[in-house]
């Protein structure tokens, strides 16, 4: 998965195995180059919602990756 950049971790601190699933897909994500991400669901009510915003937080990175992609390659070299 070349493209792969950053994965997020749904968890539960009420499942006695997120402890070592959490420190797994840490190393492995370190050891990958991959960002991650750790988002505790507190109960399937919070759900929706929290995928939502992890969609929004998603979209909004990759508009800011676009958009510094985009003045590079114009040449203006500035991010800001």
């Amino acid at each position: 998965m070349p493209a792969l950049q950053r994965v997020v971790l749904l968890t539960s601190r009420d499942d006695p195995a997120t402890s070592s699933i959490a420190s797994a897909t840490q190393n492995a994500a370190r050891l990958l180059g991959i960002e991650l991400e750790m988002r505790n669901v507190e109960s399937v009510d919070n759900l929706e919602g929290m995928l939502q915003s992890t969609q929004r937080i998603a979209e909004l990175s990759q508009q800011t990756a676009n958009e510094a992609s985009r003045k590079l390659s114009e040449g203006t070299g500035r991010l800001a």
